[in-house]
């Protein structure tokens, strides 16, 4: 089966951008609770007024949240988005050769325009950046993604059978500085309050 993914994908978003330049580690953003206005009905956070202070890489994904993310998926744009998601192996074959492997949806502009008809929005991108929308992933592809970030951005796809030949393992050149604020966010999600 395939699943929208929801926040799970944030931190490859941050650490995408990141690399892009589009958001610096010591750069904050301000989360009010929405994105537009507390009345336009899309583009709010799940916390309701904001998280209270402006938001570090770190802080945005201890907190989840979704206004920082839109940001980034506005500053990266869907095609970038995108592409990054793919190298995280989003909407990829991951070869384990089982019938009952899917490759997800993975929502480029060109699969929106052959899939909606017409153009993309920022509205996409943003809706990506908190893995909504189109967005479909694996259980599988989810957890090759975690792993990734756990590898400092290394990509290896998954191994099914002990003792086969090893997969090829392909660095997405990420910065070990980002990496290391992408880390630390997801271990302030689980050991941290709030």
């Amino acid at each position: 089966e395939i699943y929208p993914p929801g926040s799970i994908v944030k931190p490859a978003v941050v650490a995408s951008a990141l690399h892009d330049g589009k958001v610096r580690l010591d750069e904050t953003i301000d989360c009010t609770g929405f994105l537009i206005s507390r009345e336009y009905k899309a583009f709010h956070c799940w916390a309701e007024y904001g998280h209270g202070q402006p938001l570090s890489p770190s802080d945005a994904l201890k907190f989840s949240c979704n206004v920082y993310c839109y940001v980034l998926g506005q500053r990266l744009g869907l095609g970038r988005l995108t592409w990054w998601l793919g190298r995280f192996g989003i909407g990829q074959d991951l070869g384990t050769g089982l019938a009952e492997e899917r490759r997800g949806v993975l929502p480029t502009p060109l699969w929106v325009a052959l899939n909606r008809g017409g153009g993309h929005s920022l509205g996409d991108a943003r809706n990506i950046a908190i893995g909504q929308g189109d967005l479909r992933v694996t259980p599988l592809a989810a957890a090759n993604m975690m792993a990734t970030i756990a590898r400092n951005g290394v990509f290896v796809r998954p191994t099914i059978v002990l003792g086969g030949p090893r997969p090829e393992r392909v660095s997405l050149d990420l910065d070990p500085a980002h990496m290391a604020a992408v880390r630390d966010g997801l271990v302030r999600v689980v050991n941290e309050e709030g």
